[in-house]
């Protein structure tokens, strides 16, 4: 489960080799996705209380049950560490839906 913020312009969530001490929600099974594309760049991203650390990764995207789905693969931090996880969070992750530029103007369009 994410949540969709329009206020940030990552996409992160906890993978499963992250321990469960520190990722406390559902963790993204990412060995059992055929599209999943492990990164090489490392990062980390803070989100409310957590900070979490990971590898920018992709896999493809789908919504609704694998109603929508995106065609090209998405990405995003596969979080493998985190401190202070935001535990009254309801989701495992955010998709952030701000545009990635500082432009304000330049819009994005998510297919």
């Amino acid at each position: 489960t994410f949540i969709f913020d329009t206020g940030s312009k990552e996409c992160w969530a906890p993978i499963s080799t992250c321990p469960v001490l520190q990722c406390t929600k559902t963790l993204y099974a990412h060995t059992l996705s055929a599209t999943y594309g492990t990164g090489v760049t490392a990062g980390t991203l803070n989100y409310m209380t957590t900070t979490a650390t990971g590898t920018y990764s992709s896999d493809r995207t789908c919504l609704a049950n694998n109603a929508v789905c995106t065609g090209v693969s998405w990405q995003f931090l596969a979080v493998t560490s985190s401190t202070n996880y935001a535990t009254n969070m309801q989701a495992s992750g955010v998709c952030g839906l701000a545009p990635l530029t500082s432009n304000m103007g330049t819009k994005q369009l998510v297919t």
